[in-house]
């Protein structure tokens, strides 16, 4: 059963096709499911949720990117980067400057104040080859697109050229070919696995992303549609949002300040009239509070005021009184109504409110269910 993230006040949590929420709305962001997690922020951290929305790895990082080749680019407070594998342990240690996964071996890196890059070997971090890059990408299996100067060019990870230095701007498709145009007022170009201009692109594309099932995001002035192979419209631009294409589901679209979905051969498949809207995920996508399938209809919709298959985490006091309060509360109560309770207090506006109240309930004290009811409901409380 997928879990698709919805968003309800500004806070983002877990639901299924059928409605029923799974992780309440109280983070700040949740990503895609990758490798089987899904990166999440809560306020300035970040960490991993597994498929089924448990925490997998705590909130205690800077920055923490979806996986590649089983591992993430993370940094803790320090601001040191270092790769962290799929069951939270470093597979690098954090001590780049910057540090990207290319393959299970391989990592682009930069050292600490350094301003190139290099290709590093993971596992005992010595350079593959040296950084004299000022900037480079994974542009597929065994492939870098690298910059010197204004110019990219495409190596092998042995640093062999395999696409001269001449263009602007280079990216590597999962086929072997290359995209690629000379300067912003050139047509785009497909070159083949040798560099060779196999392919000429319309002038009215000025920006072109990665294919996948023979399409691509493509941009002509302001807005974002998707193109074929020969780069012919198949969804007319019509967002000014990046479209992320899988290949296979619907997208997000971003018109006249409202969200709706597009597809090839569809067009516009559901109108824009939501206030946000997530990606297409095994089938199904929230909107709002409508979950829809792969033909845009609504099957069913999200109750957020539903008991949750899992209970809200406990929120965070800031405050001296409100930390002193939940530190001196450390057991916890039975209740069968906890998840319903803890959602509802997770939910309330004031973060040191809602940490004495969760620290209060789970100790045992059965007169905060009502509390936390009744504050819910409206009641307004004064910041401890």
């Amino acid at each position: 059963m997928p879990l698709l993230p919805f968003s309800q006040r500004r806070k983002v949590g877990l639901a299924d096709e059928t409605g029923q929420v799974h992780l309440p709305a109280t983070l700040d962001e949740i990503g895609p499911l990758v490798d089987g997690v899904r990166t999440f922020r809560r306020e300035l951290k970040r960490g991993w949720l597994d498929a089924e929305g448990h925490e997998r790895v705590a909130a205690r990082f800077s920055w923490l990117s979806d996986p590649a080749f089983g591992a993430a680019a993370a940094a803790e407070t320090s601001g040191l980067y270092g790769l962290l594998a799929l069951d939270g342990t470093w597979r690098s240690e954090p001590s780049w400057g910057w540090i990207q996964a290319v393959s299970e071996s391989l990592a682009l890196a930069r050292v600490v104040g350094g301003k190139t890059t290099g290709l590093v070997e993971v596992a005992s971090g010595t350079w593959r080859v040296e950084p004299t890059w000022t900037d480079a990408r994974a542009a597929g299996p065994g492939r870098l697109a690298v910059k010197k100067g204004a110019r990219w060019r495409g190596v092998s990870f042995e640093g062999e050229e395999l696409v001269p230095a001449r263009w602007s701007a280079l990216q590597g498709q999962q086929d072997g070919t290359w995209l690629a145009r000379e300067s912003k007022q050139s047509a785009w170009v497909r070159l083949d696995a040798t560099g060779e201009v196999v392919h000429t692109f319309g002038p009215d594309i000025e920006e072109l992303g990665a294919y996948a099932a023979g399409h691509a995001a493509a941009k002509r002035g302001k807005e974002w549609g998707l193109v074929d192979a020969d780069g012919r419209w198949v969804v007319e631009p019509c967002t000014t949002a990046w479209i992320r294409w899988d290949g296979v589901s619907p997208v997000p679209v971003f018109v006249a300040r409202k969200f709706g979905y597009a597809s090839p051969g569809a067009g516009l498949l559901v109108p824009a009239r939501y206030d946000h809207a997530s990606p297409f995920e095994s089938g199904y996508a929230i909107a709002d509070l409508d979950v829809l399938d792969a033909s845009g209809q609504v099957v069913a919709r999200v109750d957020p005021t539903s008991t949750p298959v899992i209970a809200a985490p406990p929120p965070q006091p800031k405050g001296r009184v409100a930390k002193a309060l939940v530190a001196s509360m450390p057991t916890r109560s039975n209740s069968p109504r906890e998840p319903a309770v803890l959602g509802a207090i997770a939910r309330l506006p004031d973060p040191d409110l809602a940490a004495v109240l969760h620290a209060w309930y789970t100790a045992g004290t059965a007169w905060i269910e009502l509390g936390a009811w009744g504050l819910w409901s409206g009641t307004q409380a004064t910041r401890l």
